[in-house]
């Protein structure tokens, strides 16, 4: 729920690509727009208040989504921005203005015809509101009306004569989420303008939210370039970085981990193909169940790590533990560590089935895991590490093995715990050999 109240918009760029000018029809728009008449309701917002009450509408939205329950989520949640939106005019709203309600504008539903009505005026403005304006109502036609931005449009979004300024200033957000949903191959025909936006990033004037759109921006680079340009990496570079500053100045913890967890998905070691054979990305311990021992991954170089990625409400994770407490036993006394690796999840599945709602109290969390450890009779230290970390792993579901030598490089990864014993003990038994290492066949 913490990602959907910080991300909610992103999640929009999850849309298939369709052919400019068609349709996507297999899946159902974003905010399932449910009967119901325009309105703008309540007194109308002062001219002079109105960006200071965007602030507050979304600040009270983010709050709502994280406390909210589960139950009937879809109806709910597009009546809530249809609450949040009383008092707003959309045809007086600048492009910006509009862009920053975007999220809970696209989710209400029943403004997107005025929406871009309004848009559509301010279009052939030269500034960077005019290019605000034709990329937010080409994000909006993709991702509400399921048309994709054609040759024309794209050539329009990218020759515009305030591009290069809009992304120096950092009002970027759907301009990106435009080229995220654009064909390949209109992309490929415009890879060195894609290129040439990537030198006028700025990190000082990019907040978090419009951040986020960063990943819809490589999308476009990393469908728009071929592997191998030399430009790809130049690019990959200059976006992570930007990600990596604003995540360093960001306060909100859940929101850093949001956008670390971006750079990964750009810039990790996965992202990159440099994984395998590769030096272990490190994992730092936000929480460690033996607070006497390392503090980080690399503090066990010297030793074969088997990782293990998991969390409380995996079955199929918890249903290992047996195996992984046999191997555990095995290589007692050896220079071999099993690291059980989870991530804050917001919600604990204790032994016995119960489920407790944590939200963003991580100090609930780590306490309930630790209680979970003595249920379990889990004898292998368990940490909690940041979201990024799985990503620079590339663990897309779990349960999900890495081993690691004892020079600290990936040998092994996305193996399943039940692999098999013998298979497994050949994976390690030949890294304590080629270490000199003793192992349990000596």
């Amino acid at each position: 729920m913490i990602r959907l109240a910080f991300g909610i918009m992103i999640a929009f760029s999850g849309v298939a690509t369709a052919q400019p000018g068609r349709t996507v029809p297999d899946r159902a728009p974003p905010g399932v727009v449910l009967p119901h008449e325009p309105e703008t309701g309540g007194e109308p917002i002062p001219a002079d208040r109105i960006d200071e009450e965007i602030e507050a509408r979304k600040a009270a939205y983010r709050e709502w989504l994280a406390t909210s329950g589960q139950g009937n989520m879809i109806r709910r949640v597009q009546a809530k921005c249809r609450e949040l939106l009383t008092g707003f005019d959309v045809s007086t709203l600048s492009p910006d203005q509009i862009v920053s309600l975007l999220s809970i504008l696209m989710t209400a539903g029943d403004r997107t015809e005025a929406t871009l009505a309004r848009l559509d005026s301010l279009t052939e403005n030269e500034t960077v509101s005019g290019l605000v304006a034709m990329t937010t109502a080409a994000s909006i036609r993709a991702y509400a009306q399921r048309t994709q931005p054609d040759l024309i449009q794209l050539r329009a979004m990218l020759n515009h004569p305030a591009v290069d300024k809009a992304v120096e200033e950092g009002r970027v957000t759907t301009l990106f989420m435009a080229l995220g949903v654009c064909a390949p191959s209109m992309l490929q025909d415009m890879k060195d303008k894609l290129v040439a936006l990537s030198m006028h990033l700025n990190p000082g004037t990019l907040d978090a939210e419009r951040a986020m759109s960063l990943g819809r921006y490589w999308r476009a680079v990393d469908v728009g370039l071929p592997e191998g340009d030399p430009a790809r990496e130049v690019v990959r570079g200059r976006i992570a970085s930007a990600l990596r500053v604003v995540a360093a100045n960001e306060p909100d913890r859940d929101i850093v981990s949001a956008l670390k967890d971006q750079a990964a998905m750009i810039d990790g070691a996965f992202a990159r193909g440099e994984l395998l054979d590769h030096p272990a990305p490190e994992i730092e311990f936000m929480w460690t169940s033996d607070p006497d021992g390392p503090k980080k991954l690399s503090d066990l170089k010297g030793k074969v790590v088997v990782v293990d990625f998991w969390a409380t409400w995996c079955g199929p994770c918890v249903r290992s533990f047996p195996w992984i407490a046999s191997l555990v036993d095995h290589y007692k006394g050896y220079d071999v560590v099993v690291l059980g690796v989870t991530t804050p999840q917001g919600r604990h599945h204790a032994a016995d089935g119960t489920v407790t709602k944590t939200g963003q109290d991580r100090e609930q969390e780590f306490a309930l895991m630790a209680r979970f450890i003595e249920d379990k009779q889990i004898t292998w230290p368990i940490v909690f590490t940041e979201h990024a970390v799985w990503t620079a792993y590339g663990v897309k579901s779990i349960p999900h093995i890495v081993i690691i030598d004892a020079e600290g490089v990936v040998r092994y990864r996305e193996l399943h715990p039940m692999t098999g014993e013998h298979e497994e003990h050949g994976m390690i038994n030949g890294l304590l050999k080629e270490a000199g290492l003793a192992h349990p066949d000596d």
